[in-house]
């Protein structure tokens, strides 16, 4: 999915560079790319390169490297950015010979992924049941909250040495809820995980949850008491 940013652009010379604009696309494993796109000059001598200036660097490429196919079609170059990072993308187009004909710099701030879920509390109101409620993250990466979503993992981050994985497919959605419950576990440790999502990171990373460990009877058990309940507050996710 992808999104426009929010940008203020300024545009300068003889046979200026028009329509730049910047959007994101969250891709897997926590990446994310900025695509920057713009348009030939509506009038004057067509150019034959482009010189871009970004956090990249400088970099001058010819039109056919930036998606150019006919006079007045949109160009366009992406790349993987920084985090949340302010910056001026900065597009020039140049003649054969080198010359500048157009300008045009763009200011923006890139998204990020969310903070985790804070003040997270759990317990077990019943046999195999993990309950638990949490409030906002303290930052939205500079895009909506879209929902959250819960597991349960069985394993103490503090015994085995490392945080437990979360399988494929066990996240629980549970849309834009500051609370939810996992049912018919079996009796254990668990180490519970919330997770934030944002426009650009719709899929739950366990990197970005925050968690805490809980055991619990098994669902079933027919006795279940709780004194048997033992909480064990975490640090940061290893």
């Amino acid at each position: 999915m992808s999104f426009f940013g929010n940008n203020s652009l300024l545009i300068a010379a003889e046979y200026p560079v028009t329509g730049l604009a910047v959007s994101y696309e969250g891709t897997s494993f926590l990446r994310l790319e900025r695509t920057f796109t713009w348009q030939h000059a509506t009038y004057g001598p067509q150019a034959a390169s482009y010189e871009v200036i970004d956090v990249v660097g400088r970099l001058t490429i010819s039109s056919s490297n930036v998606g150019y196919t006919t006079s007045y079609s949109p160009l366009a170059i992406t790349f993987s950015p920084l985090y949340g990072n302010s910056s001026t993308f900065t597009v020039r187009s140049l003649s054969a010979s080198g010359a500048v004909l157009g300008v045009a710099r763009l200011a923006y701030t890139t998204p990020s992924y969310p903070g985790k879920p804070q003040s997270l509390a759990i317990s077990s109101p019943g046999p195999g049941q993990i309950s638990a409620s949490w409030q906002t993250p303290t930052s939205d990466g500079g895009l909506p909250i879209l929902g959250y979503s819960i597991a349960a993992v069985l394993g103490d981050p503090g015994v085995l040495g490392y945080m437990p994985t979360v399988p494929f497919g066990r996240w629980v959605d549970v849309s834009q809820s500051l609370s939810g419950t996992i049912s018919g576990l079996s009796p254990g440790t668990y180490t519970f995980y919330v997770v934030a999502k944002n426009a650009l990171f719709g899929a739950p990373f366990q990197s970005l949850a925050a968690y805490s460990v809980i055991t619990i009877a098994g669902a079933q058990s027919s006795l279940w008491k709780a004194e048997n309940l033992a909480y064990h507050w975490g640090a940061d996710p290893i």
